[in-house]
């Protein structure tokens, strides 16, 4: 289970819109599995990495002020984004499941929205990029290969205040090197799922979401679902 608190606030970036967020998951679980052979578990309750997140639209949404946003309407929209991860959550070298990652990690993102009446097609590609971590278990260094992903939404609204998207991504890459030894787990994986937004007056809003792996080739394999509650002022 992840609680995740988070800010965001919109920008007025040389004339283009934009917004920084940041976050901060905090993790409660437990784990179960086999250990040389024989059955082992542990829990875990703490705060992870944090992330921090840039986002400029360059094409499509100009910095606008609060009473322009009424007359405005989306048409074509392309926007860039990166994303830090902050290596500062819990993490214990020798312990084999850590809620941090003990390294940097960065993600570069480009993508594109389109509106066509009530529908909405987006689409948006990304690379994750990460620096070595030196206290891996049994102090071993470990090295990983960028990720590439790309993922598709197309967004339906009923009314102003309600939508449903349907999702889907797929993601390339990460295989791993330990102590200079390259590893057989190249990642390859595809998810889809479905997401419901609600708007509840002026400053509220609700969103649920489900997403499902499709195919899994080393990765995460696992059902996620979120409920999530926004205030805006």
């Amino acid at each position: 289970n992840i609680i995740t608190p988070l800010y965001v606030r919109s920008l007025h970036f040389f004339g283009m819109s934009g917004k920084v967020a940041a976050l901060a998951p905090y993790f409660i679980g437990d784990w179960q599995g086999l250990l040389n052979g024989e059955p082992a578990s542990t829990s875990r309750s703490a705060f992870g990495d944090p992330r921090v997140r840039l986002t400029v639209s360059f094409l499509g949404a100009p910095a606008l002020a609060l009473r322009e946003f009424a007359g405005y309407r989306q048409k074509t929209i392309l926007g860039a984004g990166l994303d830090v991860i902050i290596p500062i959550g819990e993490y214990d070298p020798d312990k084999i499941i850590n809620l941090g990652t003990n390294r940097w990690s960065f993600r570069t993102s480009v993508g594109g929205s389109q509106a066509l009446g009530r529908l909405t097609l987006e689409l948006l590609a990304d690379a994750w990029f990460f620096t070595e971590n030196p206290e891996s278990l049994n102090g071993a260094t470990v090295k990983q290969d960028p990720i590439l992903g790309l993922q598709g939404h197309v967004i339906y609204t009923f009314a102003r205040w309600i939508w449903v998207g349907l999702d889907a991504g797929f993601g390339s890459g990460g295989q791993t090197t330990v102590d200079g030894v390259a590893k057989d787990n190249n990642q390859n994986s595809s998810r889809g799922g479905v997401t419901f937004g609600f708007t509840l007056g002026r400053r509220h809003g609700l969103k649920l979401s489900y997403v499902s792996a499709i195919s899994t080739r080393i990765g995460a394999d696992l059902d996620i679902i979120v409920a999530g509650y926004q205030y805006r002022w």
